[in-house]
């Protein structure tokens, strides 16, 4: 059984709701109240099933959902604060949110278009059912000229042998056995439907696919072994392949539509300026970084990027449409989609920069229609947005305490000699981790995981955190009961285990328990050797301490009123799951706005139960 959270991705955050018995209740009801603000228990319930950092071993469940109540005052009660600061006024701050807007604007669309006109019968799932049960073996011959692939079809009928004209062909390098086909397999049903009906040794006639032209030999046939399953189980298999694959249609035919009797593009100048700036910044990844299969820009290098070009380029018109997208406007856009690319090389960025353009004016488009259509008026849609604003606004403030926060000489040894010096037993602890500001690398980190990979390469390879780059992940010894929030999360893991990610100031942590000690004379602890660590340890604990002092200035300033009452009846399942949420049309966010732990502020007030 993992020990580690795991990256699930759904189209809806309401199938996922379903598929583990979570039902609505009476959830309007407010359960607290913060200035002008109110949380509902549906506010509470949708963010506590996805913030699975909050549930930890050894926790009580009331407890626990006490903690992210707190947390999420907490959160709404700094968005107060930084539009007070106005922050939500910011340039940055709008074309962000303006950026997310137009994602949710697609995604409706895509629920409307898309996901409510699919409609899959009872033949349809018996005759996948009856599919899925098999499995094909098969060779293929490509082509993307039709003329070719009935050429080599004339000559399969004219006598000669299937396994010798492949080989004498470029697609035969992947094909040194055999391919497998199960249902789902092609895009293309019609495709399918040919190699299922065919028996061993035979081949198909040429079939058109979405790539071009092919001529499937069955080899071999035997029984799917993914189908010994239960009879609800393997339906479900076969219903979310069908699904699938009509979602790729009706999303193919919606597009060809929109896009019939449009010509855009994009301006040449400013394309090659910022390619310019994404290949020196590529340029100057880690050596290690480099060698590797992908590239991926983060947060931080592409809004580096955003810094360094000239505002009047920012401004200007990047894409040649009716609502004049800015380049500003395109980097927020990367900045939600992320950038990857298998090569630093010039020519290679390039080409992936030129498909993010292609990618970025077909989403523009989309967002254009789904505005026609008074799509941003939907209510879900202001809620969805309204939940990332106030997250954004709240986080954007704690980052910057973050970022201000000085450590001087003397305090870092006055902090030395209160946690180290002492002569009283100390319990100290060693992590790895791997601090990343973009999600989806822990989607790629979990998955190496599984495979056995080893977690000090990958921290090596994905940590942004500069200090544990060189070991690999390795913190060194340290107390956790003075370390903040990581060191609240490794108190309540046993040695081997992994817990994350984790939402810090400074992006996600993805946290490994290495070891566990207890000195009897923590003087063993040289200043020298932990300077480093040091500045972190006591970076988090000055933050805590500060955060949790405001928090509760704040509360006191807005004023708060809560009902437990209500809190009690909220139903939630305390599964360690992190949900990335697939927005129609393409792209992926996390499944709700990952809330930082900050709820020991409430032991700072007296707070009845206030809420009628």
């Amino acid at each position: 059984m993992r020990k580690y959270l795991r990256l699930f991705l759904i189209y809806s955050l309401v199938s996922i709701f379903l598929n583990c018995g979570i039902y609505p209740q009476e959830l309007s009801q407010p359960i607290a109240e913060i200035g002008n603000y109110s949380i509902t228990a549906e506010e509470f319930q949708l963010r506590f099933q996805f913030s699975a950092n909050f549930i930890k071993k050894g926790n009580e469940l009331d407890s626990v959902k006490k903690n992210f109540l707190y947390s999420l005052i907490a959160e709404k009660l700094w968005a107060l604060k930084a539009r007070e600061k106005g922050l939500d006024t910011l340039e940055s701050t709008r074309s962000s949110i303006e950026s997310l807007k137009k994602l949710f604007i697609r995604d409706e669309l895509y629920k409307q278009e898309v996901e409510n006109k699919i409609v899959i019968s009872e033949d349809e799932l018996r005759h996948g059912k009856e599919k899925f049960r098999k499995k094909y073996f098969v060779n293929i011959i490509s082509s993307v000229d039709s003329t070719e692939i009935y050429t080599i079809y004339h000559k399969l009928k004219s006598g000669e042998d299937f396994d010798s004209l492949l080989s004498t062909r470029p697609e035969s390098i992947n094909q040194k056995k055999y391919l497998t086909v199960t249902l789902g397999s092609f895009e293309d049903e019609t495709a399918e439907d040919s190699v299922f009906k065919m028996q061993s040794s035979s081949y198909t006639r040429p079939l058109k696919t979405r790539l071009g032209w092919i001529i499937v030999k069955v080899t071999g046939i035997s029984e799917n072994e993914e189908a010994r399953v239960e009879e609800s189980v393997l339906m479900n298999k076969v219903y979310s392949v069908i699904k699938k694959r009509k979602e790729n249609n009706l999303t193919d035919k919606f597009v060809s539509r929109i896009f019939a009797d449009k010509s855009i593009t994009a301006d040449y100048s400013i394309f090659n300026s910022l390619l310019k700036k994404i290949s020196e910044r590529l340029n100057t990844l880690s050596v290690d970084v480099k060698e590797e299969k992908e590239l991926i820009l983060s947060e931080k290098d592409l809004n580096e990027i955003l810094a360094e070009l000239p505002q009047k380029m920012l401004n200007s018109e990047f894409v040649h449409f009716e609502s004049k997208p800015t380049l500003r406007d395109f980097i927020y856009f990367l900045i939600y989609t992320g950038f990857k690319t298998n090569s630093a090389n010039e020519n290679v960025v390039r080409n992936t920069l030129n498909y993010y353009v292609k990618k970025f004016i077909e989403h523009e488009v989309l967002a254009q229609e789904g505005i026609k259509r008074g799509l941003n008026n939907s209510q879900v849609l202001k809620n969805d947005l309204e939940r990332w604003e106030d997250n954004f606004l709240a986080q954007l403030l704690l980052n910057e305490i973050w970022k201000n926060i000085s450590i001087t000489n003397d305090e870092l040894q006055n902090y030395y000699n209160r946690k180290y010096t002492a002569k009283i037993p100390t319990e100290q602890v060693n992590i790895l981790e791997i601090l990343n500001d973009n999600l989806e690398v822990f989607e790629t980190v979990l998955n190496e995981l599984d495979k056995g990979e080893n977690f000090r390469d990958l921290a090596s390879k994905y940590t942004q955190r500069e200090y544990t780059k060189k070991s690999r992940g390795d913190f060194g010894f340290f107390p956790a009961a003075s370390s903040g929030e990581i060191g609240k999360i490794v108190s309540k893991l046993k040695i081997g285990e992994v817990f994350g990610p984790v939402k810090l100031p400074e992006g996600y942590s993805l946290i490994k328990l290495i070891d566990r000690r207890v000195l009897a004379d923590s003087s063993r602890a040289l200043f020298n050797d932990q300077k480093a660590a040091l500045k972190i340890q006591f970076k988090y604990s000055k933050f805590d301490k500060l955060i949790e002092d405001s928090t509760a200035s704040l509360a006191a300033h807005y004023g708060i009123l809560v009902n437990m009452n209500e809190l009690e009846k909220v139903e939630v399942i305390p599964v360690n799951v992190f949900v990335m949420r697939f927005i129609g049309f393409g792209g992926k966010i996390a499944g709700m706005p990952a809330v930082i732990p900050i709820y020991n502020w409430i032991d700072m007030l007296t707070l009845p139960n206030n809420l009628p």
